[in-house]
């Protein structure tokens, strides 16, 4: 299965303070409201797409000899800021998905790094971990694998951190093209990374946040802009002058890692925020979808091979009609299911002996037209859960074309995971 998203989720830990979480002991009046409420619109993009595990690099977990890996089943503990602990005492209790972090280190290892599992069960995970998988999933209950930050550039330069990440991206995109898994990708930094020297007296207060130098300002708009162009291998070149000059937390190699493990996206990445904390950029930042779906429906759909799709999707006479009639709707431009649907029958199609959860989605208003074609999908032997995911994230002011465009997107998903 391939990575089905990678987020740039920068760590201040301000930003949990500010959201005053059953787990943090200080609490805020409030603070920072454009970087959480972007990280809200990118929460909700991600967790639709319901992730398996989440692997995150982060910079605050520094390791002089190689690269580590969380590997211990249930980790429970609290975590201290070290420079802000009157933000951020944080009591965590985390699953981590052992057999995962097996698989990477080991490929790691083969591709000639050098690798260690963590497997202390008394190991405190850092803060950068903790404060991005909290606001990417604050009920924290999808298994995460972390990853530590081999700190090449202290003894080498940058240049021997970017070759390094580089290697793990690759052999981190090799482990999870040949899972099951649906992975979620996360770069735990922020760009520029100068900060103020002094605290506010009130931490939350507004009023006194702002870029440290206009200069890293300009750096962080050229990442960015390229970030919005789908320029990955443009962003990776530039990385070591980047994080030179704004003097970075890319120097940890997460993004690095990221970008590589994704294969270099060339679709354009969804910001969702930036803003500055004591006075450090930070960039709220997805990466999807694979640049297949993006395309139109027709090309899209022209671009499968229907005979061999319906072979081997399902041996027998459903699967071989299910595939006929998706080439149909599209050659009709989904006009088809409509017609059908009112030469055929005058009474609205049943949807109670359809699996409950979906059933709720067509009780709550989902259209009926799409009774037919998610039953036909069900026969394929589409996952139920694989359809609640595609049906949930259809807007509701789209109609026929785009839902039967996630009817489609679900078969060849359905292929995918058959081939996997």
């Amino acid at each position: 299965m391939p990575i089905i998203a990678g987020a740039l989720a920068p760590h201040p830990p301000h930003l949990v303070y500010a959201e005053n979480p059953p787990q943090n002991e200080p609490k805020a009046e409030c603070g920072w409201e454009t970087l959480r409420w972007g990280y809200e619109r990118m929460r909700k993009d991600i967790l639709a797409l319901e992730p398996d595990a989440i692997v995150v690099l982060s910079p605050h977990w520094q390791t002089y000899i190689g690269t580590h890996f969380l590997a211990v089943p249930q980790l429970k503990s609290r975590s201290v800021d070290p420079v802000f602990p009157n933000l951020f005492r944080y009591n965590y209790e985390m699953q981590v998905d052992v057999d995962l972090a097996r698989e990477l280190e080991s490929a790691a290892k083969d591709a000639g790094l050098v690798t260690a599992l963590m497997e202390n069960p008394d190991f405190r995970v850092d803060y950068g971990t903790i404060v991005s998988c909290h606001l990417l999933n604050p009920a924290w209950d999808i298994p995460i694998v972390g990853m530590s930050s081999c700190r090449n550039s202290a003894f080498y330069s940058i240049e021997v951190m970017q070759e390094q990440a580089l290697a793990l991206g690759k052999a981190t995109r090799e482990v999870l093209q040949a899972s099951k898994k649906r992975v979620v990708l996360v770069s735990s930094n922020s760009l520029s990374h100068r900060h103020f020297v002094r605290e506010s007296d009130i931490p939350e207060d507004m009023s006194k946040e702002h870029i440290m130098h206009h200069g890293q300002y300009l750096w962080d708009m050229r990442m960015i802009e390229l970030m919005k162009q789908g320029k990955s291998r443009e962003i990776v070149d530039m990385m070591p002058e980047f994080t030179t000059q704004a003097i970075s937390e890319t120097d940890a190699g997460a993004m690095t890692w990221m970008l590589s493990a994704m294969d270099f996206p060339t679709q354009p990445a969804e910001v969702y925020a930036y803003g500055s904390v004591i006075g450090t950029g930070n960039a709220v930042v997805s990466w999807l979808e694979p640049e297949s779906k993006r395309k139109p429906l027709k090309e899209f759909a022209d671009s499968l091979q229907w005979e061999q799709l319906g072979q081997k999707i399902k041996e027998g006479t459903q699967g071989g009609k299910f595939l006929e009639g998706l080439r149909n709707l599209v050659d009709s431009g989904g006009e088809s299911t409509r017609s059908e649907s009112r030469t055929e029958s005058k009474k609205t199609p049943r949807t109670d002996n359809l699996p409950e959860g979906i059933k709720e989605l067509f009780d709550k208003g989902l259209d009926k037209s799409l009774v037919k074609p998610v039953k036909a999908a069900l026969r394929a032997g589409v996952p139920e859960k694989m359809l609640l995911a595609a049906i949930k994230r259809i807007p509701e002011r789209d109609h026929s074309t785009a839902r039967v465009a996630e009817v489609i997107e679900l078969t060849v998903e359905a292929w995918q995971e058959y081939k996997a």
